[in-house]
């Protein structure tokens, strides 16, 4: 059995149990012994289901919200909804084209941590502050560089 963390439903965290088959194959000359069902629910070894892990980047790049909000939303630690989330928007920010449609940028400083040497915790997010049809800004975070400087 796998246990997986899935949507949050009514505010409360969902578990789903996978009863996940693992096969033996029995031929002397095969190099893999022993394998294990793979399904689009969760990747091997995964704790968050495929659909958490995009409804938890969608709610970091379309709202104010914190990492540690959305690991208390799935019942997990945040450590584990980082590691889920880290390489897919890795991979969108290697996209050539997620900057298409940028007319307006915004740059803000932030201190990321409040600990170690002064200057070390310092962050510059670019935000996309183009305006959609409605005539409203995006507000969408491009980008955060290391440090505060001009560059």
């Amino acid at each position: 059995e796998v246990l997986l963390h899935d949507l949050p439903c009514a505010g409360v965290p969902v578990r789903v149990v996978w009863r996940k088959r693992i096969f033996r194959c029995r031929e002397d000359a095969c190099e893999v012994v022993t394998f294990s069902e793979v399904h689009e629910l969760a990747a091997p070894r995964a704790k968050l289901t495929t659909r958490a892990i995009t409804w938890a980047v969608t709610q970091l790049r379309s709202h104010d919200i914190a990492v540690s909000a959305l690991a208390d939303m799935l019942g997990v630690a945040w450590n584990t909804v980082w590691h889920a989330v880290a390489p897919v928007i890795e991979g969108q920010l290697a996209a050539e084209d997620r900057l298409a449609g940028v007319d307006a940028l915004g740059v803000d400083e932030h201190v990321w941590r409040h600990v170690g040497p002064p200057g070390t915790g310092l962050v510059t997010g670019i935000v996309d502050h183009s305006r959609g049809e409605d005539g409203r800004p995006r507000a969408r975070l491009l980008d955060l560089v290391k440090g505060r400087t001009g560059a």
